[in-house]
């Protein structure tokens, strides 16, 4: 499957998911193939009072899917959703089943700053970092 393809696939589900969601009382447990939830599918493709909607429902921010990735490490190309997950007690330290944990995803995700000053969003991590003891 080409990129463009798994993007506009990804985005066809995370919407179908999201819809039913939407509409119910309470956040289902529903996961799709890949163990993913609607909470992690919002975090990569939907605005984040989508995500906002589904933490106030219930949503788990520390569920993780077969592969063991949670929806932090979806979020992570977008500063203001892993905001509100670290707000809503996202775990920072979760690793996947390949060892990958959410600062591994930013690496990868995200583009190095220009700025030398760092984001809001970096000075939270770099002090979660800080005190997390290996």
């Amino acid at each position: 499957m080409s990129g463009k393809s798994a993007v506009v696939g990804s985005l066809a589900i995370a919407s179908a998911m999201l819809a039913g969601v939407m509409r119910a009382a309470e956040v289902p447990t529903d996961r799709d193939d890949m163990g993913a939830t609607a909470l992690m599918r919002a975090s990569a493709v939907s605005p984040v009072s989508d995500m906002r909607v589904l933490l106030d429902k219930g949503a788990d921010p520390n569920t993780t899917s077969a592969g063991g990735a949670s929806a932090l490490m979806w979020a992570t190309g977008d500063p203001a959703k892993v905001g509100l997950l670290l707000d809503r007690g996202a775990t920072v330290d979760a690793t996947t089943k390949d060892g990958d944990t959410a600062f591994v995803t930013a690496a990868r995700i995200r583009p190095p700053r220009r700025s030398s000053k760092p984001s809001c969003c970096e000075s939270r991590i770099t002090n979660i970092l800080r005190s997390v003891s290996c």
